[in-house]
């Protein structure tokens, strides 16, 4: 909400929330796009997680501050692992496109009379 101007936290923001919320709901909803959300936050999650592993087996970070988000935080301080980041999340949402291509959300298919 600061970015465009609303510094307070207050009623408006949730409104604003909401109704936003609202609109792109809708969006995602006529330009049936849940299965293409999906594949893009799964390809992402999966990219950090397997980053956040290695940097756990190689010893860059502790367990413990796995719980404070401190794997992210790792990722971004170098360069090198945001862009293995970006590319393991590439790889992985071409291959889930490759292979979902055929499947559709059933509520989704425009129902033929019969």
């Amino acid at each position: 909400m600061g970015a465009i101007g609303l510094n307070n936290p207050g009623f408006l923001s949730v409104i604003v929330g909401v109704v936003l919320a609202v609109i792109l709901t809708i969006l995602i909803l006529a330009l049936n796009l849940p299965k293409l959300l999906i594949m893009v936050f799964t390809a992402i999650g999966g990219a950090a997680t397997i980053v956040s592993g290695f940097l756990l087996m190689f010893g860059q970070i502790h367990t413990a501050a796995l719980q404070y988000g401190f794997a992210a935080a790792a990722i971004r301080a170098s360069w090198i692992w945001s862009l293995v980041v970006i590319v393991l999340a590439v790889l992985g949402f071409v291959a889930q496109w490759r292979t979902m291509q055929e499947y559709t959300l059933e509520w989704s298919e425009q129902s033929s009379p019969s």
